[in-house]
């Protein structure tokens, strides 16, 4: 029994990735809060979302995640149940190897705000 675990720089060339697609790509899923299918947490502009003021300032406390599927919008108070409630999804046939793939959005720690705020301070 071995672990692997990783935060890679560049996904592309990453020798996690090399053992991630050998594995059954387990997603951890969350059932949304409108419609109860299974979402996956994933940084994209897409689906976490914030606004901005009338000057372009970015507004962190204002973030957001939208069902891939119903459009409907979680907070992140509405996280919480939906943690216990989530359930682990294999996206691949099993052959020997469980991959299991989690960002940090689903951390009970930090807020998306807080997510957002650092992706701000770093993203230029």
């Amino acid at each position: 029994l071995w672990l692997l675990a990783s935060t890679p720089v560049d996904w592309e060339t990453s020798r996690i990735r090399q053992e991630w697609e050998k594995s059954d790509k387990r997603y951890f899923k969350l059932p949304c809060i409108h419609c109860g299918e299974g979402i996956v947490l994933r940084w994209t502009r897409e689906l976490l979302v914030w606004d901005k003021d009338g000057n372009g300032k970015h507004l962190p406390d204002t973030v957001r995640f939208t069902c891939e599927h119903c459009g409907g919008i979680i907070r992140h108070d509405d996280k919480f149940e939906m943690l216990d409630n989530g359930y682990w999804e294999a996206s691949a046939p099993f052959e020997g190897t469980a991959g299991f793939w989690l960002c940090s959005l689903y951390s009970p720690f930090k807020t998306w705000a807080y997510y957002v705020r650092e992706f701000l301070k770093v993203k230029d």
